[in-house]
């Protein structure tokens, strides 16, 4: 798996390593516990989410277009209209 990872980012990788940051890719499994605590740290202001564009829930495969093409900073939310 961390093979087709890396062969699948290896643009992005040399990307971030031109602009000098570094960008790493890692797999989640759903946790409740570090889901309230990470909850806790948006509510403390300690972590701040960017949210790039927000798309309403019929406007779903615009914003995956919208992810495929690039260019948003940040996250692209999808709420209900």
């Amino acid at each position: 798996m961390r093979l087709a990872v890396a062969a699948l980012s290896g643009k992005i990788r040399r990307q971030a390593k031109k602009l000098g940051v570094t960008y790493e890719f890692l797999f989640m499994r759903a946790n409740g516990d570090q889901l309230r605590q990470i909850t806790t740290l948006v509510d403390q202001g300690v972590v701040r989410p960017v949210v790039g564009k927000v798309f309403g829930f019929d406007q779903t495969p615009q914003a995956l277009q919208s992810l495929s093409q690039g260019g948003i900073r940040g996250k692209s939310v999808i709420g209900l209209s």
